[in-house]
């Protein structure tokens, strides 16, 4: 956690290079000398992961901008390069973007840059394809109010083409496991399509494999309204079913549950990767594995730690995501309601009944949704009201549509006639979850559009991290009392 903050501060620089070094120096020689001394041991052991998660977050900018720098030179310049599109492409209305990794050259310098070229939606162009393109390297152009320059710059794109000369020169030359990955993400899609009509087919892909691209802008405008844009965003949820449902298919007729742990793994670290590996998907995924491995090996997983570690892991592959990633908040801060609120808000909700999981998906959706409020505020500038009811009837059937739809398309890869026949399952209960979602968005009033400032947003979780401490605190006096009146009534007993 430590580290973690000291990622965040980075990016004020309270200190230069020189006096963090002399800082980190005196904290480390405190650490030898009160090793025994618990308390001081461990505030020298954060200062000195603070210190280091500063120093990493800097050290990762500094080398971007230094490779920005060099690209800058090149603005406005006619440019001759040979590369690999190395992310999936995006299939737009009229056009397609790939973002091309050009090799190392007199031009490019530096061979970690990354360069997004806007292409004609046809000849297609694929994943791992190696390219010789000419065109003028310019400079991102924000637009309206947005930084598309800064969030592309945070993505490792410094760069722009639109409309070069582009020459194949060979296929399949990226990472192969990526690339397999790709064409078989390719493939569902293609037979989601074939077995089910729109919108259904796009809000499956979406649901599924979080391919949003084709999902009506009514439909989106509608999961906006009502809260519900999260059931397209893969989420820890997702993982959850997927684990679920390979632990009960590969430990309940197959393997033993020792044996089954690789297979599971696999399993998610291939939907992760199917899904586009977002903020969210990886923080879950990292967290799943996490939680099975404590399981394979015997000890028993805290949840503060699996989240602070999963973080860790994530933060130090991209520092910028704790500051500037929207995904990578929202997920964590839904993730802490999850574990911290949602058990506390389910004893309260116990006058409900557990049918359909109708409890637990209040609760849930309460505690994701007070955790993340004002930062949905802050960014969107607008509040669902009819969130919780909206979630309440959704998410219970969301397990059973993506078990049916799954069942649907695989069948389908192979035979069509099959995939049309199991779909039936899956269409209905779609066709009820966008009927419901469409009929909700349209009420009076649902959203209340309004706009907070930044201290307001820390005002709240300072607020809420005070009342959850006095929640804390009255829950264990709770706990204390009931283990002193168990233990008496057992003495009393014996």
């Amino acid at each position: 956690m430590a580290f973690i903050i000291g990622i965040y501060f980075g990016e004020y620089k309270l200190l230069n290079y020189f006096l963090e070094s002399l800082f980190l120096i005196f904290l480390i020689v405190i650490f030898a000398y009160f090793y025994k001394n618990k308390l001081i041991k461990t505030l020298a052991l954060c200062g000195i992961f603070f210190i280091l998660g500063a120093f990493w977050y800097q050290y990762k900018i500094n080398l971007k901008i230094d490779t920005q720098e060099k690209i800058t030179k090149l603005f406005n310049q006619k440019i001759n390069l040979q590369g690999i599109i190395c992310e999936e492409t995006e299939q737009k209305e009229k056009t397609q973007s790939l973002v091309f990794c050009p090799k190392k050259s007199n031009e490019i310098p530096n061979s970690k840059s990354k360069i997004l070229i806007t292409a004609p939606l046809f000849p297609e162009y694929s994943y791992g394809s190696l390219l010789k393109i000419q065109g003028k390297l310019q400079e991102p152009q924000n637009f309206n109010d947005f930084d598309y320059k800064k969030y592309l710059f945070r993505q490792g794109i410094y760069a722009t083409i639109f409309q070069p000369k582009i020459e194949i020169l060979k296929n399949n030359k990226g990472n192969l496991v990526k690339t397999y990955v790709f064409k078989l993400k390719n493939r569902f899609q293609i037979t989601t399509n074939q077995i089910f009509s729109e919108p259904s087919a796009s809000f499956l892909n979406a649901l599924l494999f979080g391919i949003r691209t084709n999902l009506p802008e009514s439909l989106q405008k509608a999961l906006s309204r009502t809260g519900t844009t999260h059931i397209i965003a893969i989420s820890g949820y997702n993982i959850t079913i997927i684990a679920r449902l390979l632990s009960l298919v590969l430990v309940g007729y197959f393997l033993k549950r020792q044996q089954a742990f690789y297979l599971i793994v696999c399993g998610i670290s291939l939907f992760v990767l199917l899904t586009g590996a977002e903020a969210s998907v990886v923080r879950a995924g990292i967290m799943g594995v996490l939680v099975l491995f404590a399981g394979q090996t015997g000890r028993l997983s805290h949840t503060t730690n699996v989240l602070a570690l999963s973080a860790f892991l994530m933060l130090w592959h991209n520092p910028e995501s704790l500051r500037f990633d929207i995904g990578f908040q929202l997920s964590f801060l839904a993730a802490i309601g999850l574990i911290y609120l949602s058990p506390f808000l389910e004893e309260k909700f116990s006058f409900l009944p557990k049918t359909l999981e109708l409890r637990a998906s209040l609760a849930t959706t309460l505690s994701a949704q007070i955790f993340v409020l004002p930062l949905l505020i802050y960014y969107f500038k607008n509040l669902s009201l009819i969130a919780p009811l909206a979630n309440l009837l959704i998410l219970p059937i969301i397990p059973w549509l993506m078990l049916f739809g799954f069942i649907a398309i695989f069948l389908g890869i192979f035979l069509i006639n099959l995939g049309w026949t199991a779909g039936f399952l899956a269409w209905i209960l779609m066709l009820y979850e966008i009927k419901m979602i469409t009929l909700l968005a349209k009420i009076p009033g649902a959203v209340l559009e309004m706009k907070i400032e930044v201290w307001m947003v820390w005002l709240y979780y300072l607020l809420l991290i005070l009342v959850f401490f006095l929640i804390k605190k009255t829950t264990k006096t709770n706990i204390v009392w009931r283990l002193f009146n168990l233990s008496f009534f057992q003495k009393k007993k014996l």
